[in-house]
């Protein structure tokens, strides 16, 4: 969603699954035997695909995109699982830092000490991330 608000359309566009793929492919380059058997241990009919190189990520968002932000993508459109980020990881990208600055200021509506709350389940799937999500500012304002 990130990288489709970026370009203002899909990045993976297509109206079958085989078409979405074909995008998937021409973004972030043809899996490996070894990546498609990660994704799917049961696929026993793998065959050789068509080598495809992923563009570089400034190839495909326009100048000017942050590097933060591509660093981000490329870490989340990865196809071995176990690499991807988390979504509870990926909230702890520099990208998101400036949320995490005590001098950046929110909107009236919106109760920034909220952003700070992660339930135990969250931090389960990824516990080192209480320190980088949970700024030190949050600890003692909210410890007064």
């Amino acid at each position: 969603m990130l990288a489709e608000f970026l370009l203002g359309t899909p990045l993976f566009p297509g109206p079958t699954a085989v078409d979405q793929l074909i995008e998937i492919v021409r973004v972030i380059g043809t899996p490996s035997k070894d990546e498609v058997m990660t994704m799917n241990p049961n696929y026993q009919e793998y065959k050789s695909f068509p080598v495809v190189r992923a563009p570089s990520w400034s190839q495909i968002f326009k100048p000017g995109t942050p590097p933060e932000v591509m660093d981000l993508i490329s870490d989340v459109l990865v196809y071995y699982p176990n690499v991807r980020l988390k979504a509870i990881e990926a909230s702890g990208h520099e990208f998101f830092d400036e949320l995490r600055d005590p001098k950046t200021e929110f909107r009236e509506e919106y109760d920034k000490e909220k952003l700070y709350e992660i339930t135990q389940a969250e931090l389960s799937l990824a516990p080192e991330m209480e320190k980088r999500l949970v700024p030190r500012h949050h600890h003692s304002h909210s410890n007064k």
